[in-house]
């Protein structure tokens, strides 16, 4: 895994989720998004995590999960609502948030991003 990530990752399988989260260095966080094409408010804040990848957050690995494609690992990670955002840190949840509260998403990566 190289060590700057610069785009959301679409995750197409367990094996792939369970890779990126396991080959995680405890220095680099994880952003895996739950999220589903039917979502209006995960589609309203594509663009604003697609730039958190890019130009503010380029050390964070962020990953997509498309719930209906992906339904397995939507039940294995018990999501209930779109768009949930689960943060990692050496393979263990370190939050949750529920919803495209931009606000406290951002607030919660810079939490655990310098840990």
């Amino acid at each position: 895994m190289s060590d700057k990530t610069t785009e959301v990752i679409t995750v197409e399988s367990r094996g792939e989720l369970d890779r990126h989260l396991q080959e995680t260095s405890l220095e680099r966080l994880v952003v895996v998004e739950f999220s589903a094409l039917w979502c209006g408010p995960c589609r309203r804040i594509v663009p604003d995590i697609k730039r958190w990848a890019k130009d503010d957050f380029p050390q964070v690995t962020f990953l997509e999960v498309d719930v209906d494609q992906q339904a397995e690992i939507a039940a294995d990670f018990s999501i209930q609502a779109m768009p949930t955002f689960k943060l990692y840190r050496g393979g263990k949840e370190v939050a949750e948030l529920v919803g495209a509260n931009l606000t406290k998403i951002q607030s919660s990566i810079k939490q655990h991003y310098g840990r």
